[in-house]
Order: C-alpha cells, then sequence, then structure tokens
C-alpha cells in the first residue's frame, strides 16, 4: 500500500477559489498551478473560512476579589471535534501599578464559561464558536510563562505561528500573580472541524 498526501482538506478552498466544479481532487488536478499562486498554510483572513477555518474573539473581565488571584481562560471543551489555534492575546492592565501575568495550557474548564460568536461573517452574523471563554477568582495560574505589564498599559502577545494549539478537553488560562487585582484578557483564536488523524494519539 502506497502512502499518498491526503488533499481532500484543501479541496473546498481550491474548489471556491477557483470556482472549479466536478468530481475528483481538485488540489491534485491544479498542483501545478496552485503552489506557485496560494499559500494553503498562512491565508488572508477572507479565505480561512474556505479552508474550513472559523475565526473567533472573546474578551474576558473579571473584577479584583480581596484574597484571590483573577484568571481567565480560552477553553475547548471535551467532544467538540475542533482543533484551535490561539493566535493573539491582549491583556490590559488596569491598576496604577506593574502587573504580572502568568500563563499556563490546562485540561479543567472554568465554572463560569461564556460562549462566543466568530468574526467571520461568512456563515452568518450570530454562528456560534466551539470554544468558549471563562473566569475564575480562586487559587493561582501554574506558571508556564509570565509578564509584567506597565501600569495603565496593554499587552500584545503573538507569536508567528501560534500561541497554542488547543485540541477537545484542553484550554488556556492567564492570571494574575497578586491578589485582589481586576484582569481584563481578549483572546484571538481560529477552529476547525479536526480529522480523525489529528485526534488519533495516545
Amino acid at each position: 500500500m502506497t502512502n499518498e498526501l491526503q488533499t481532500a482538506r484543501y479541496d473546498n478552498l481550491v474548489r471556491r477559489l477557483g470556482g472549479l466544479l466536478g468530481p475528483g481532487s481538485k488540489v491534485t488536478e491544479t498542483l501545478s498551478e496552485l503552489f506557485p499562486v496560494v499559500e494553503t498554510e498562512n491565508l488572508p483572513a477572507e479565505l480561512l473560512f474556505l479552508g474550513g477555518w472559523l475565526t473567533g474573539m472573546g474578551t474576558v473581565i473579571r473584577a479584583a476579589t480581596v484574597g484571590q488571584s483573577s484568571r481567565a481562560q480560552l477553553f475547548n471543551p471535551t467532544g467538540s471535534g475542533k482543533i484551535a489555534v490561539v493566535t493573539n492575546i491582549h491583556i490590559t492592565n488596569v491598576i496604577a501599578g506593574g502587573q504580572f501575568i502568568d500563563w499556563q495550557i490546562n485540561a479543567t474548564p472554568f465554572a463560569v464559561l461564556n460562549t462566543q460568536i466568530t468574526r467571520d461573517t461568512h456563515a452568518g452574523f450570530s454562528v456560534g464558536t466551539a470554544l468558549t471563554t471563562g473566569s475564575l477568582a480562586t487559587g493561582n495560574t501554574p506558571r508556564a510563562g509570565t509578564f509584567l505589564i506597565p501600569a495603565l498599559d496593554t499587552f500584545h502577545f503573538h507569536v508567528d505561528n501560534g500561541i497554542a494549539v488547543l485540541a477537545p478537553g484542553t484550554g488556556l488560562e492567564m492570571g494574575t500573580l497578586a491578589d485582589n487585582q481586576a484582569l481584563t484578557v481578549t483572546f484571538f483564536w481560529r477552529e476547525r472541524i479536526a480529522l480523525p488523524s489529528e485526534l488519533n494519539f495516545p
């Protein structure tokens, strides 16, 4: 049995982009033209939908709680069947001093969950996303990384190839190191239906 590159993931994108009809793999048929023209892995925002991606945005605003840290989370629910890439995070420090923010990947959804709508209106204005946002005011965020945000400033967290990839049942959280501090976090991400091979790991 030969191993062949599975191109079905890109077929809808190529069909819609070129207005192509008929059966068969359009990626295979247009391969000689495709790669010099279309960058399939780094698409502009308006073409992400054609490749199966939905873009999402959600903001968590957590008021200061005496004796407790403030935590914000973006979570991909168990059983969603989606894979998600966190692309940008904006954290606003509304206090008069510097604010340390810790961040970490986790596998437990916060109790307070909020559904979000997509940033792409191809499928309609009110289409929801699989991922949810949540907040918590107890415990501390385990530290995988940390930032110091100056007083009354906004920090933009961005990584070229994505901050994190969230499989079903995983999330990304940000939290204040100190107690009794407000936290404002805006998450940007993209999500799509995962292929079985992408989730078939031990």
